[in-house]
C-alpha cells in the first residue's frame, strides 16, 4: 500500500497542501489553497535531501527573484517567497490544463499532427516570453515541452524557473538542463547558456511538434546530449515529407551548432517561420498529404485534465442551521456561472405569464399549462404516424397485387422503415393462411446496394531507429487493396499477392520485423501479419524503398526516413 505524503495537509502559513502535483530530483510541487484568499495556488517547495544544501537553497531563492521581477501574460506569477515548517517555499499561480509534452504525446499516439495554427500561435506566445525574460537579462535555460502549460483554452505559459541564470552572474561551469532539449553550447557548459540557447530549446519543440519526434534520441542522457554537440539534425521532412521547405529551414536554422546561425530572438524566430507557413510552396517541393485532427487543443486539455478533477472551493460562509445545502461531487471542475443562475431565474418568473392564454379568465394551474402544449404536440405526431403508416401499407398492397403467385420477384420492396440502414441480405418472406402450399418466393437477384468508392487510399510506412523493422499501415478509412503493391530495396522485391491478406483495414497493419517484433516508437496499429525478415530482405529496412502501386511508382522512401506517408487516388 502506497504511503501518503508527508506534506498533503500541512498548512504553510496561509497556504494549505492538498495533492502532489509533480516532484522531481530536486523539489516537489503541490495544489495548495489558499485559506484566506480562497484560491488554488502552486506549491513548490525544496526536496529533503537538498533542504540543508546551501547551494541548491541559493539556486531556490534566485529562482523566487526571478520569478518575482517577471510580469508577462504568458510568465507564471508568483505570489509569495517564505520558510513555514522547516521547509522553504514557492507560491505560483495555479494553471488548470496540462502541459505540452503531454499534448504532443496525445497527437502522436493518435497519428495526427498539430494544426498549424496552433503551432504558430504557441511558438508567438513562448517567443514573446522568452524575448520578455532576455530583455531582463534572465535565460531560462530548461525550455522544454513539460515546462510549457497550456490553460483551459490552450493559452503557453512558461514554467519552471529553477535552472534560470542572471546574464551577469553566470555559473560555476556544471552541465543543466533535460538531455533532448540541451543546446550544445549548454551540453558542454552550463556557464555557456546565451539567450539563443533557449531560442535552441524551442526549436527542439518545434521539431516535436511538427513531426512527433526528436531530432536526437539515445537510450542513455549522455549520447543524447553528444549528438547535440557533434551529429547534424536530421531533416524535417524525412519524417514528414509534406512540410514545405521553408518550415524545415526556420527549424534547422533554430537549431543550428552555433549561437550566432541561429535566429538573434524570438520574434525574429515567430515571424520566420509565420512567413514559412503561410508560402505556397510549388508542387515540387511538398507532397499534399491531408491528415485530420481528432481533437481541438483544448478537447485535448480538457480530456487529460478529467484525471486530475478539482475539488469546489470551500464556501466562504457556512450555511444557517435553517437551510438544507444538497451535496454536490466533488468531480464538478465548475459551477454554472452566476448571469446562467440569474438568466435562469428570470425565465422561470417570466414563464408562468407567457404560457397562459389570455382568452382564458383566472390563472391556470402551472402544470395544466405545461400539459396543453404537450398534448397538442403528441396529438399531432400520431396524425403524422398515421398518415405514414396508410402510406406504407398503400406502397406494401401495390407490390404483392403486381406480382402473380408463380412468379418470382426480382426487386427488393422498398423498406420504408429502415429507408438509409444498409443491409447484406434482406429476403422477402411470403405469409400464405391457406391450407394449400404456398409458392416460394426467391429472389433471382441481389438487393441493389449503393458502394461508396474511396477518393483515395492513405498508405504509411514507419521503420525502427535502428532498422530491425518496417511496419505497412493504413492510416485512412477505407481498405487498402494489397494486391496491387510493391516493395523493392537493393536486394529484395515484395509483392502484395503474396501475403495471406488481400486487403488492409482501417489501422490495420503488416510488420516485417528480424528481432523481438516489437513496433516502431511511436506507432499503434493492429497487426494482421507478421513477416520475418531474413538477409536477403534485408535491405527493406535499412535501404532506400521503392514503393508501387498498381503499376504506378510512387516518391521513394530513403534511407534514414523512418516514416512515409502516401496519397494514393483510387484507379
Amino acid at each position: 500500500m502506497k504511503s501518503p505524503d508527508p506534506y498533503v495537509g500541512l498548512l504553510l502559513d496561509e497556504y494549505r497542501l492538498e495533492e502532489l502535483l509533480g516532484q522531481g530530483g530536486m523539489a516537489s510541487v503541490y495544489r495548495a489553497l489558499d485559506i484566506h484568499l480562497n484560491r488554488f495556488v502552486a506549491i513548490k517547495i525544496v526536496a529533503s535531501p537538498y533542504q540543508k544544501d546551501h547551494d541548491y537553497l541559493l539556486r531556490f531563492e534566485r529562482e523566487a527573484r526571478a520569478i518575482a521581477q517577471l510580469e508577462h501574460p504568458h510568465v507564471i506569477r508568483l505570489y509569495r517567497y517564505g520558510e513555514a515548517q522547516g521547509l522553504l517555499y514557492m507560491a505560483m499561480q495555479y494553471i488548470e490544463g496540462t502541459d505540452l509534452e503531454r499534448i504532443i504525446d496525445s497527437y502522436r499516439k493518435t497519428g495526427d499532427y498539430m494544426e498549424m495554427e496552433d503551432i504558430l500561435r504557441i511558438t508567438r506566445e513562448i517567443t514573446s516570453a522568452l524575448d520578455y525574460i532576455h530583455g531582463r537579462g534572465v535565460i531560462h535555460r530548461d525550455v522544454k515541452s513539460s515546462n510549457i502549460m497550456l490553460d483551459m483554452n490552450g493559452r503557453a505559459i512558461l514554467t519552471d524557473f529553477g535552472l534560470v541564470l542572471r546574464m551577469q552572474s553566470g555559473t560555476r561551469g556544471e552541465v543543466f538542463g533535460s538531455p533532448h532539449y540541451l543546446a550544445p553550447e549548454q551540453a558542454i557548459s552550463s556557464a555557456q547558456a546565451v539567450p539563443q540557447s533557449d531560442l535552441y530549446s524551442l526549436g527542439i519543440i518545434l521539431f516535436e511538434m511538427f513531426t512527433g519526434k526528436f531530432p536526437f534520441d539515445a537510450p542513455d542522457p549522455l549520447d543524447v546530449a553528444m549528438l547535440h554537440i557533434q551529429q547534424a539534425a536530421p531533416l524535417p521532412r524525412s519524417f514528414r515529407p509534406e512540410l514545405n521547405r521553408g518550415i524545415e529551414n526556420v527549424i534547422l536554422k533554430t537549431i543550428a551548432k552555433k549561437p550566432e546561425d541561429r535566429f538573434p530572438t524570438g520574434k525574429d524566430l515567430a515571424d520566420a517561420l509565420e512567413r514559412a507557413v503561410n508560402l505556397s510552396a510549388s508542387p515540387t517541393e511538398t507532397i499534399s498529404l491531408p491528415k485530420q485532427t481528432t481533437k481541438t487543443i483544448p478537447e485535448r486539455i480538457a480530456l487529460d485534465s478529467q484525471r486530475q478533477q478539482l475539488p469546489p472551493l470551500p464556501r466562504q460562509s457556512p450555511p444557517s442551521p435553517q437551510q438544507k445545502v444538497p451535496s454536490s461531487p466533488p468531480q464538478a471542475r465548475q459551477g454554472p456561472s452566476l448571469d446562467a443562475v440569474l438568466n435562469a431565474a428570470s425565465q422561470e418568473k417570466s414563464q408562468p405569464a407567457e404560457r397562459t392564454p389570455a382568452a382564458v379568465p383566472g390563472k391556470l394551474n402551472k402544470n395544466v399549462t405545461c400539459l396543453v402544449p404537450a398534448l397538442l404536440l403528441a396529438a399531432a405526431f400520431s396524425l403524422l404516424f398515421c398518415i405514414f403508416l396508410i402510406t406504407a401499407a398503400q406502397k406494401i398492397g401495390e407490390l404483392v397485387q403486381s406480382s402473380s403467385p408463380t412468379e418470382s420477384i426480382t426487386e427488393e420492396p422498398e423498406d420504408i422503415f429502415a429507408r438509409n440502414i444498409p443491409t447484406r441480405t434482406s429476403v422477402p418472406v411470403a405469409v400464405s393462411t391457406s391450407t394449400q402450399d404456398a409458392p416460394v418466393l426467391v429472389p433471382t437477384t441481389k438487393p441493389a446496394q449503393t458502394k461508396v468508392i474511396p477518393a483515395e487510399y492513405h498508405l504509411e510506412i514507419d521503420r525502427c531507429q535502428r532498422g530491425r523493422c518496417l511496419v505497412i499501415l493504413n492510416t485512412g478509412t477505407a481498405d487498402i487493396p494489397l494486391d496491387p503493391l510493391q516493395l523493392k530495396a537493393k536486394k529484395a522485391v515484395i509483392e502484395g499477392s503474396d501475403w495471406e491478406i488481400e486487403a488492409l483495414g482501417a489501422n490495420e497493419c503488416i510488420l516485417f520485423s528480424e528481432d523481438d517484433g516489437n513496433l516502431p516508437d511511436g506507432v499503434s496499429c493492429e497487426i494482421v501479419e507478421t513477416i520475418e525478415i531474413d538477409d536477403d530482405d534485408d535491405s527493406l529496412l535499412k535501404n532506400d524503398l521503392e514503393v508501387i502501386f498498381d503499376s504506378q511508382t510512387l516518391w521513394k522512401c530513403k534511407e534514414g526516413m523512418l516514416s512515409c506517408r502516401y496519397t494514393i487516388p483510387v484507379p
